[in-house]
């Protein structure tokens, strides 16, 4: 019980800090190319705190599962040079999106691993099957924001960035609905896909 707290609590953190987010591209040396725009559903693994005592080990972690196992949009890793975000008018502020390299299996859908852990009975760590891409982040304008990793180029791989959540919209309802917390549907987001070649 307290491992999936622990796991619904990290989720429900990480979307409080989606974008808006209406667009992104890549710079190349060709000149701009639109990510592909797909959404993607965020689900939690949980772990089995008995499992957990009886096998030794579980883990669990927030991921969000993107359709397909490749991007069809394939840039080669020296062509690369950053991107370019469109988001609604927000003065002042930048965008605090994360680039990930995601996990990939053959024929199954492409992860986005916010987070992950392994535990046992009494210790529990993270694992990073998805890494985190270091980034550099500069306002081009109040719709603009540039993002270049800080170490070009990219290692062959698909890539995603999280875009926002996509709302329900309620407009005939006086009072908002209370959701079941449903493990394998925590909420629908735009992601921002690419593979390096």
């Amino acid at each position: 019980m307290l491992l999936r707290t622990f796991v619904i609590a990290a989720v429900l953190q990480f979307t409080i800090h989606a974008q808006k987010i209406t667009g992104i591209s890549a710079i190349t040396t060709n000149g701009q190319l639109s990510l592909e725009s797909v959404i993607g559903v965020q689900k939690a693994e949980s772990g089995n705190f008995i499992a957990c005592g009886t096998i030794g080990n579980c883990k669990g972690g927030a991921v969000v599962d993107i359709p397909n196992d490749q991007s069809p949009v394939r840039l080669r890793a020296s062509d690369v040079q950053g991107f370019l975000v469109s988001q609604q008018q927000m003065p002042g502020e930048l965008a605090s999106l994360e680039l990930r390299l995601l996990v990939v299996k053959k024929n199954k859908d492409r992860q986005f691993v916010a987070m992950e852990y392994k535990s046992t009975l009494f210790l529990s760590h993270p694992s990073d099957p998805s890494p985190k891409i270091m980034v550099s982040v500069v306002a081009v304008d109040d719709n603009t924001i540039k993002i270049v990793p800080k170490v070009l180029p990219l290692l062959r791989g698909e890539y995603a960035f999280q875009g926002n959540a996509l709302q329900e919209e309620q407009t005939t309802q006086r009072y908002e609905k209370q959701k079941t917390i449903n493990r394998k549907d925590m909420g629908h987001y735009q992601m921002y896909c690419f593979a390096i070649e």
